[in-house]
């Protein structure tokens, strides 16, 4: 499996929205409402909201260059990232919003080289420190740690009409996480 990691184009949005989707429903089944969860996947089989749904994700692809990736399998999306500039809350912080591979690819690295791809934009970006959200009780917060993630703090957020915890995560040196696992990875 050789997986190539680029900017996302208006033509992945489809690929883009069924990542995201099934993780979704992968990582939050416990945490968010199952009926949201499974209508999401639903919704990719409804022509007129997928339809909606897509031309969302297009927009955002076109109004926010280099802030959107994907990994791809041959010619199927398996992963997504999305960055932001500025933290919404911590000044000097570029933002960590998304990263999502497909259950089936989790083990393979994907989710890592993502996380890689996502501080090296940030620090062409100019961000030397970069902040994310994880919702409480998502294991994922386990791999921030091992990164040098540190829960800088807990807060609430509503997401879909659910208010739930979310732990605030911050690095401090992006430049240096970089650094030590570039010397050991030969990632894109």
């Amino acid at each position: 499996m050789e997986i190539v990691y680029r900017e996302a184009k208006e033509s992945d949005a489809y690929g883009f929205e069924y990542v995201a989707a099934n993780s979704w429903k992968d990582t939050y089944w416990d945490l968010l409402p199952q009926e949201f969860l499974l209508n999401r996947l639903n919704r990719l089989k409804s022509k007129e909201e997928l339809e909606r749904k897509l031309n969302s994700i297009k927009e955002h692809i076109k109004n926010n260059p280099n802030r959107t990736f994907i990994a791809l399998d041959n010619d199927k999306v398996v992963g997504i990232l999305e960055i932001g500039e500025n933290s919404p809350k911590y000044k000097d912080y570029g933002h960590l919003e998304a990263i999502y591979v497909l259950p089936e690819y989790k083990g393979h690295n994907i989710g890592k080289n993502l996380f890689l791809l996502a501080i090296k934009k940030l620090i062409d970006l100019g961000y030397n420190k970069m902040e994310l959200e994880c919702m409480c009780g998502n294991n994922t917060i386990d791999f921030y740690k091992k990164y040098g993630g540190i829960e800088l703090e807990t807060t609430k957020r509503n997401i879909y009409g659910k208010e739930v915890d979310v732990i605030i995560v911050v690095f401090e040196n992006i430049k240096n996480i970089l650094e030590e696992n570039t010397k050991t990875n030969n990632h894109k």
